[in-house]
């Protein structure tokens, strides 16, 4: 089932070239056909830069070749004479693919000029050796004479690869303006229900502060207060009480309801969250001098995105403050970096900051625990963020929390969750 998966696009791809190729012009032979499917292909690369050339290459050349023997059994009168008669077509499309590999596949992250500058060569680099071996050796006289044309025919097919790959990149612009007016709209949407409910939760805080400072008082007043009074106003704190409690299920309710709104949201993949991520932490004043980086193995959906983008966001931010704090000038850096693991997905967040004192790892994860705090208030932050870290880690993941720190040197998170836990199985 794997395999089927891992080579279903390069069947797709091969069927679609080998119905490409009966549309053509036949050129200098009746063999030598100039095909659209060579418009086609380089577009498939230039959006799929995941799809290998070279396996592609095999695919397309033996599908190619038995298509098109096929199609030639009512000229030839044999598979054999059918088969001999356009096998040479084989030299093209590995040819292609090797150029195309070679030249553009290891890059991945390439500009549209190079990529016409490749699909150039490796249109007119292929149809030469296609040719050259179709007239056979002696003949490069012959085959320097069709070069003018070769070259015309590669520029003219680039060009409409070109075309469909820009007409392409407008639509997919297109629908990504669509779709960030949409989801802006929904965030505004949502941020209005958000602050709604901030506002009953204020008000809900005025009431507990009612409601201890009544209790408080009655403490206070209890040895002089008779017992039916005493009774009275106990019942009324206790029912006061419980107008609270129904007051937070009903905040509790309406914020649960406003995250799971339009689930589609949540569907995002993980390289896709943590470029937004470390993009939009590049861009704050603060850690403009602190180096951040990733390396991902995997692009999975993240199941509970909302979740595990906090986790990983509380950790980074956590190196950056440290590292902000340090005053170091040169060679700051926070790095998160993917390991390899047969059952769980194991993410490392490292920073090269002070680090943290032996004696104080066991206890970073308890609620309040802060290393922030500002030397001229003495006011520390609330120090939630390991503590949140840990418990979504446990109880959304299922999965393990650790930390080891070198004092002066560095500190290293470690997140280890189940596959089955994080990844949405699509």
């Amino acid at each position: 089932m794997n395999a089927f998966h891992r080579y279903k696009p390069y069947v797709l791809v091969a069927v679609m070239d080998a119905f490409a190729t009966q549309i053509y012009i036949d050129l200098f032979s009746d063999n030598f056909r100039i095909s659209v499917a060579v418009l086609l292909l380089p577009v498939v690369y230039y959006f799929n830069r995941r799809l290998n050339p070279l396996v592609g290459a095999l695919f397309i050349g033996l599908s190619g070749i038995l298509f098109r023997t096929l199609v030639g059994l009512g000229t030839y009168d044999s598979f054999l004479e059918s088969l001999l008669a356009d096998y040479h077509i084989i030299y093209f499309d590995l040819s292609y693919g090797l150029i195309y590999y070679l030249l553009l596949y290891k890059k991945k992250d390439y500009l549209i000029t190079t990529w016409l500058l490749v699909v150039i060569g490796g249109d007119l680099g292929s149809n030469l050796v296609e040719i050259f071996f179709r007239i056979g050796e002696g003949s490069i006289l012959e085959i320097s004479d069709k070069f003018y044309t070769l070259f015309y025919v590669a520029m003219f097919r680039t060009l409409i690869a070109l075309m469909m790959v820009l007409l392409v990149e407008s639509y997919r612009m297109f629908l990504l303006k669509s779709e960030h007016n949409e989801r802006y709209q929904k965030l505004l949407m949502r941020i209005s229900d958000l602050e709604s409910e901030l506002f009953f939760i204020h008000k809900n805080m005025s009431q507990v502060e009612t409601v201890m400072a009544g209790a408080y008082e009655l403490y206070e007043n209890s040895q002089t207060i008779d017992r039916s009074e005493l009774r009275s106003r106990s019942l009324k704190i206790a029912s006061e009480i419980h107008e609270i409690k129904k007051n937070y299920i009903s905040i509790y309710g309406g914020i649960k309801e406003i995250t799971e709104k339009d689930k589609i949201i949540h569907e995002i993949r993980i390289q896709d969250m943590m470029s937004m991520l470390f993009k939009s932490l590049s861009k704050v004043e603060a850690y403009e001098k602190i180096e951040l980086r990733y390396q991902l193995k995997n692009n999975f959906v993240v199941r509970d995105s909302y979740y595990f983008l906090t986790i990983v966001r509380n950790l980074v931010v956590n190196g950056l403050e440290v590292l902000k704090d340090s005053g170091r000038d040169a060679g700051a850096r926070v790095e998160l970096v993917e390991e390899l693991d047969k059952t769980h997905y194991v993410y490392k967040i490292c920073d090269n900051g002070s680090g943290i004192p032996e004696e104080e790892l066991s206890d970073i994860f308890i609620p309040g625990y802060s290393t922030k705090f500002n030397k001229d208030s003495g006011q520390s932050n609330r120090g939630l963020g390991l503590f949140i870290v840990r418990e979504l880690t446990h109880k959304i993941y299922f999965g393990e929390v650790s930390v080891t720190s070198t004092p002066g040197q560095k500190t290293e998170f470690v997140i280890s969750i189940p596959k089955s836990q994080l990844e949405v199985m699509e």
